[in-house]
């Protein structure tokens, strides 16, 4: 059997594997869950594995071109603060986000991680989690 689809008990997508012939007829064929292994499906399958492999060669290299442009990056804010530097409104990670995106690099507000929340004035920095396993350290500059 070639699973088409993820089956929690038995394995992924696009996995090769011995099964009961009820089970597969019963189940997976009436699901469409799997499909029989035939020299035709097998080779749809290796064709199927090497596009994936190609498209992501393609989305590592986009993303560390990313991390690239993103390596040293300062962003400065501009927020509201009391006599002695605390912010009123802490700075969120949509916010840097969309100084982000101001900057030209398109990232999402929930690849934005900071160590604590940014509460004052001044100089701090945050983690951008990109796509395979890729981590890029940015200043904040918090300035009223």
């Amino acid at each position: 059997m070639i699973l088409t689809k993820k089956v929690p008990t038995l394995g992924e997508a696009g996995e090769v594997k011995e099964v009961a012939d009820g089970y597969a007829r019963n189940f997976l064929f009436s699901r469409r869950l799997a499909e029989l292994a035939t020299e035709e499906n097998l080779k749809k399958l290796e064709e199927n594995n090497k596009h994936k492999a190609k498209l992501a060669e393609k989305d590592l290299l986009l993303t560390e071109q990313l991390a690239d442009r993103l390596n040293g990056t300062v962003v400065e804010i501009e927020e509201k603060a009391n006599e002695v530097g605390k912010l009123y409104a802490a700075v969120s990670p949509s916010a840097i986000a969309k100084k982000l995106k101001e900057l030209g690099l398109e990232i999402k507000k929930n690849q934005v991680t900071m160590p604590e929340p940014i509460k004052e004035l001044g100089e701090h920095r945050a983690l951008i989690n990109l796509d395979h396993g890729l981590e890029v350290e940015i200043t904040i500059i918090v300035k009223e």
